[in-house]
């Protein structure tokens, strides 16, 4: 098989959102719409032309999709209103942005479930569905996926073909990491074909065509991978569709590049090229391009490989260039949602009367409060000539400034609440933290403590990283310090059974809410030189005379679950010297290295033992210039923690 990064073609494997260069002015285009009647009439034309338009200019779409949303609350329609929150919804996930396009989409499951409209609820948990898998909620989308495949039951139609589709789509995701994924996700998407097959529809069933000749090709069946881009190809001519046109050219240079038959690639490739200039489309443009630079690579002409990957890295800065706009609303609509958050948790706090998880929470508030005013003061400037955008941009730089200021901040008051190191040594004089935040405040926490004899040490992921995952952190901290030291509970899974109730009521997860933790906490007991460890799926890992073993966690985390049980604990005898580790996932999940893969935990632990006789400060220079080699030029992915103790 080829060296080609199979992560390129996967961000297309459900659906392509393209570029459009359309003239059309959206406020004039609003105004028009506003000014028709609030009826049904009205809406059904606003509604039928943004559906049009979204194919074209997706802003376009979803502005007139909005105005359609205004009228149908204006009337008090609930089945307009339902629908135009679906479209709503999908037009802000088609622009990534997943804080808007939540808020909309769960409000219509709730009025389509009052409604007891199943046909609207399907539509609905799709989309939903689509949501978590484009925003890489793998397990999240997958759960959907199931629950709108027991809805479709075992009638064939369309959306169950559909839903079958993105099932495998998943697991071709998964098999990433585990191979024997990939022939259940060829049995999911060749399911949906045949159920395309049976109630005859031609044009939905062409991109499963292509997607069953992708993963056929992935495992070498390259006869059963040709008939079916074949299949697609016959279709794709007779419908008349580039797109997908684009997507066959695609897969079919990947299966020729896993043949070694370069000649035959480069044909397909730049015909994929072509059209995706013809189209004016600039993923697929960039996508051409770093095909053909792995192309030119595997044939040993480095020269050309190195022009095209210039090519695709100037054409990637200038898409997300265009995409500016896009990820500042992003950050607002976090902001706004993590403010109601921290609203919530703080309840729940001065219900628990914790006065250290208080006083957290409220300096992070108000931060909050703060950077979000700014933020909504940033959106409402608006581009309205071409003279303006000069002045406008500076304004922009302006608070983008003041955002970044702000959360820098936050990062003073998150240090001031992790332990300093000098406590650190203070408790364990031989040891490191390597400590490196992902977005300048961090999901991921360290923390320390002394009880008589007891000395302890944990360290947690929370879920998501920057001001989401920030505010976890000051949760777990706070209640660790309660449970331990207030509490006065010492058994490590006491302790993490005690951790997890609290973060359900905190977090009042019986509303449906999956944030929480994974953590590693171990106790060591001096006196009698013994290590207790319980984890959250988070392990610990033990280096004693130059061998390494694996203390496992418990397969949950502190939060809710859908099984929980009570939390394990285990005890060992420690000689003096005995090397303790413990790190969140952000390490070994880094992309990088020459083929952009993962460095994944064998890689880190056999750094790890490779190094256990040299001095901690040492080793954490180890890691850190492991990561930033390994890394390179690529984007940080993930919040990374990395903690190893020497007990004495």
């Amino acid at each position: 098989m080829c060296n080609s990064p199979k992560i390129h073609l996967l961000v297309f494997f459900f659906f392509l959102a393209g570029f459009s260069f359309s003239q059309i002015n959206i406020d004039s285009l609003v105004k028009e719409f506003d000014a028709l009647p609030n009826d049904t009439v009205s809406i059904g034309k606003i509604t039928r032309y943004a559906n049009f338009q979204k194919k074209i200019n997706n802003d376009v779409g979803l502005a007139a999709f909005q105005v359609a949303l205004k009228k149908s609350r204006a009337i008090n329609d609930p089945d307009k209103t339902v629908q135009s929150l679906l479209f709503v919804g999908n037009a802000y996930l088609i622009k990534s942005d997943f804080p808007n396009a939540s808020l909309h989409l769960n409000e219509a499951e709730r009025m389509a479930m009052s409604l007891n409209d199943t046909k609207m609820l399907l539509r609905i948990k799709m989309t939903i569905g689509n949501m978590y898998s484009y925003s890489h909620q793998t397990s999240k989308a997958k759960e959907i996926y199931f629950e709108v495949l027991n809805l479709c039951g075992n009638k064939p139609s369309t959306t169950r073909a559909t839903v079958l589709n993105n099932i495998g789509g998943i697991l071709y995701r998964e098999a990433a990491m585990r191979p024997d994924k990939i022939a259940e996700a060829g049995r999911y998407v060749l399911n949906a074909v045949k159920t395309l097959e049976e109630i005859g529809s031609d044009h939905d069933i062409i991109s499963k065509y292509n997607n069953l000749g992708l993963i056929y090709g992935d495992i070498q069946k390259y006869d059963s991978a040709l008939l079916f881009l074949n299949k697609a190809k016959v279709l794709i001519d007779k419908e008349n569709l580039p797109d997908d046109l684009i997507n066959y050219y695609m897969y079919m240079g990947r299966i020729y590049m896993d043949q070694r038959k370069f000649e035959e690639a480069e044909k397909v490739y730049f015909r994929a090229l072509e059209e995706s200039n013809k189209l004016r489309l600039p993923e697929w443009v960039a996508e051409s391009y770093i095909s053909l630079a792995d192309l030119y690579d595997a044939k040993g002409d480095y020269k050309t490989s190195l022009d095209y990957f210039r090519k695709y890295h100037a054409l990637s800065d200038s898409l997300v260039n265009a995409t500016n706009f896009k990820t500042a609303a992003d950050i607002q609509n976090k902001f706004e949602r993590e403010k109601k958050e921290t609203e919530l948790t703080k309840l729940k706090a001065e219900q628990a009367k914790n006065r250290i998880f208080n006083i957290a929470l409220i300096a992070i508030s108000v931060l909050l409060v703060i950077s979000g005013g700014m933020m909504y003061s940033r959106f409402k400037i608006k581009a309205e000539s071409e003279k303006k955008l000069k002045s406008q941009n500076e304004i922009i730089s302006q608070k983008n400034k003041d955002i970044t200021d702000s959360i820098n901040y936050s990062r003073k008051i998150q240090d001031a609440i992790l332990p300093s190191e000098k406590n650190i040594l203070e408790l364990f004089p031989q040891s490191f933290v390597y400590y490196k935040p992902k977005d300048i405040i961090s999901g991921d926490f360290y923390w320390c403590a002394k009880v008589g004899s007891l000395k302890y040490f944990a360290v947690a992921d929370c879920t998501g990283h920057g001001v989401p995952g920030a505010l976890m952190s000051m949760l777990g901290t706070s209640l660790l310090k309660e449970i331990i030291l207030t509490r006065n509970i010492t058994k490590t899974n006491e302790i993490l059974n005690e951790l997890r109730k609290l973060v359900i009521n905190a977090l009042d997860q019986n509303s449906g809410s999956k944030d929480g933790m994974d953590i590693a906490l171990i106790c060591y007991d001096e006196k009698n030189k013994e290590l207790h460890f319980s984890g959250a799926n988070n392990a610990a890992i033990i280096v004693s005379n130059n061998n390494l073993n694996e203390l496992k966690p418990d397969k949950q985390p502190i939060g809710s679950y859908e099984k929980t049980e009570d939390f394990t604990s285990k005890t060992i005898s420690v000689e003096p010297g005995t090397l303790v580790y413990m790190y969140t996932d952000g390490y070994a999940d880094q992309f990088g290295g020459p083929k952009g893969k993962k460095f994944k935990y064998k890689q880190l632990d056999d750094l790890l033992i490779a190094n256990n006789n040299s001095s901690l400060q040492l080793q954490k220079e180890i890691l850190h210039k492991a990561l930033s080699d390994w890394k390179g030029t690529l984007e940080q992915v993930d919040d990374v923690c990395v903690v190893g103790i020497r007990l004495m």
